[in-house]
């Protein structure tokens, strides 16, 4: 058992409550391979928090990890968890926020978010949800409860109206987060067009657009001065994803950067390899 002594959006530093002299970093790395990468580690592990692990030292000195000598199940997950098909899943917690963290049927974790929740649940509650993306490189399962759909947009008198709602089934959902590929900067509109990770082409081949009012200031100043390129990534929370109202056939997708996200990194560890911490490492 460690104790979190200090704490930073890249890595956390913990003492070993049975040797108070041995202290470790724990970073992104080294979170269990079911856990969403967060955008900052101290939040999720705040300074006198107690965290189950192991101490393993290695040529980079002493870390902490929790999944010491584990497997990768990511290339299992990403063959099981097909997009549209349906998992029994267990309520593991209820935030005050109203978010349901769940466990899957066969393992890893998601969050159902709250406008998705109807009556109550609790821990234990078994339910039923259809996979929308998964994302490996953020270790991200991204869910909606089965039976739940978007509340259809008010009758309007235009031809909105007779827009076909099926595809929204193409889209992702409200409060999803992801990453997501430049693909025109427009700087003189003060908007960006996005493809997103988990969804490479949205119906009618749209796009994500993630307006100024939606960026962070520093994002702000590197569109306006062109230093936005094709090809950067960014972090993003889906807002809006409805039918366009002008344009059959196609949808609108409305998202907000969220500048700490998640590292994009690639897939960690591989089929058939154990991680550098393995027991041969130097483990104390």
């Amino acid at each position: 058992m460690a104790e979190v002594i200090w704490g930073s959006a890249e890595s956390v530093f913990v003492r070993d409550t049975a040797n108070p002299r041995r202290t470790g970093e724990l970073l992104a790395e080294h979170l269990p391979w079911d856990r969403t990468i967060p955008a900052d580690l101290s939040v999720r592990y705040p300074i006198g928090d107690t965290i189950a692990g192991h101490f393993v030292t290695d040529r980079n000195g002493t870390h902490f990890t929790e999944r010491h000598g584990q497997l990768s199940p990511w290339h299992q997950w990403v063959r099981i968890y097909q997009r549209g098909a349906t998992f029994r899943a267990t309520v593991s917690r209820v935030t005050a926020k109203g978010d349901v963290f769940i466990d899957l049927q066969h393992g890893g974790t998601s969050r159902i978010v709250p406008s998705q929740v109807t009556g109550e649940l609790v821990k234990g509650t078994q339910l039923e949800v259809t996979i929308r993306s998964i994302l490996p490189n953020q270790r991200c399962i991204n869910v909606t409860r089965s039976g739940w759909s978007a509340p259809a947009p008010a009758p309007t008198p235009t031809r909105a109206s007779s827009v076909d709602l099926a595809l929204l089934a193409g889209c992702p959902q409200e409060g999803e987060r992801m990453w997501a590929t430049v693909t025109s900067p427009r700087p003189e509109k003060a908007f960006i067009l996005l493809a997103l990770d988990g969804y490479p082409q949205l119906p009618g081949n749209s796009l994500a657009i993630l307006y100024h009012t939606a960026m962070s200031t520093p994002l702000k100043e590197a569109l306006l001065g062109d230093q936005v390129r094709v090809g950067d990534r960014l972090f993003v929370e889906v807002l809006l994803a409805r039918p366009d109202l002008k344009r059959s056939g196609k949808v609108q997708v409305h998202v907000r950067e969220i500048p700490e996200g998640p590292v994009d990194t690639a897939l960690p560890g591989s089929e058939g390899n154990v991680e550098d911490d393995s027991p041969h490492s130097g483990e104390n």
